[in-house]
């Protein structure tokens, strides 16, 4: 599985273990979920990528893996979309940060 970029072109080979290490970032709050469920949770996103996505670019594996985690952490899930650039803040208002 190959990102491509704006043009269509290929440029990076879908990695399962950065996407592990960015999951893992997201359980900063739970040291033990980090451990046991990120190599999972990032197989879980990787097979239903291939099942659903024939070429997948990074904002699919972001919103997929944002999917993924919202259902398992909630947590895990907003601080990996802050960390992916999911999240936008909403100054002119109070209250939660909106998701694109």
């Amino acid at each position: 599985m190959y990102y491509p970029d704006t043009k269509g072109v290929t440029k990076a080979p879908f990695s399962l273990s950065k996407l592990t290490l960015s999951i893992a970032d997201s359980f900063s709050h739970d040291p033990v979920a980090r451990q046991l469920h990120s190599l999972p949770l990032a197989e879980t996103i990787e097979q239903l990528l291939l099942r659903e996505v024939r070429q997948p670019s990074v904002d699919d594996v972001a919103a997929t893996a944002h999917q993924v985690l919202k259902r398992f952490d909630e947590l895990a899930a907003l601080q990996y979309a802050a960390g992916h650039g999911l999240v936008k803040a909403t100054r002119s208002r109070r209250g939660r940060p909106s998701i694109k």
